[in-house]
């Protein structure tokens, strides 16, 4: 039976999810979805036409216009598809870090029915949270398997955060997530090694991708919280942080990002 229950809960997270978000196949596109679709008219952009530098958002939104044309239902179903997804991790992350199956598929159905998770089958452009999300937490699995032995480099997380934060910038809180788990559960504590040949590369490629390629793409900041570097940046990544984690207003968390992001940290 309990071999069963662990197999059955990831496919019970997913099915609650699929189901709340049944309704938003029968949507037609929404606000800013034309904006996103007609940017990939001309092939796969790098960025959004809102100065975001998110790659895999738009070659996921290209890709389903070369299948289906605009018939709306394919994107709402791609969206629909990513949110299952993500449950089903939710559950198995939840189960890896905490060892409790009861408590992963009570946190894989609340993620699955949360308002701010279901809309995003309704909303063709808010596809970019489920579709960071599922690299993340996949990077989260990986990383955990890979702290187990610590040889080599994590390239597999590396490589998983890397489509993550190319997918939506939220997905910079990754690193800090991974060292909070690891200073809150002692068998979990970083040593040298996980310093050295985990920890710090993903530190080094949220730099590497924050202030170098997306710069570099975008030709400047983008559309930032605070321009510059410096405290821009700490404000920006702040903002972030605070994105991912509160459920906050756009225009409240522009307002005061240092305020809203030490409540996020």
């Amino acid at each position: 039976m309990a071999k069963w229950r662990a197999a059955l809960s990831p496919a019970l997270a997913a099915l609650a999810a699929a189901i709340v978000s049944l309704p938003g196949l029968r949507l037609p596109f929404l606000s800013d979805d034309w904006a996103q679709i007609e940017a990939t008219l001309a092939g796969v952009p790098c960025c959004t036409p809102f100065r975001d530098f998110r790659p895999v958002y738009m070659a996921s939104l290209w890709l389903d216009r070369v299948l289906g044309g605009l018939n709306a239902a394919r994107f709402h179903a791609s969206n629909l598809l990513l949110i299952a997804g993500a449950a089903a991790l939710v559950v198995l992350v939840v189960r890896r870090y905490t060892g409790d199956g009861r408590l992963a598929l009570a946190s894989g159905l609340i993620f699955a029915v949360h308002p701010q998770h279901v809309e995003n089958a309704a909303w063709v452009a808010g596809r970019n949270d489920p579709l960071f999300c599922v690299p993340y937490l996949l990077a989260m699995l990986a990383y955990d398997r890979w702290r187990a032995r610590t040889r080599g480099a994590p390239w597999l997380t590396l490589l998983l955060y890397e489509l993550a934060l190319a997918a939506k910038e939220t997905a910079v809180t990754l690193p800090l997530v991974l060292l909070v788990i690891g200073c809150c559960d002692a068998r979990r504590r970083p040593g040298a090694a996980e310093w050295k040949r985990g920890l710090v590369p993903l530190f080094g490629l949220t730099v590497l991708h924050g202030l170098v390629l997306r710069t570099w793409f975008l030709g400047g900041a983008g559309r930032t919280l605070a321009g510059g570097l410096g405290a821009g940046t700490i404000l920006n990544g702040l903002g972030l942080a605070a994105g991912s984690i509160l459920p906050l207003q756009v225009d409240r968390l522009a307002h005061r990002p240092l305020l809203w992001g030490a409540a996020a940290v």
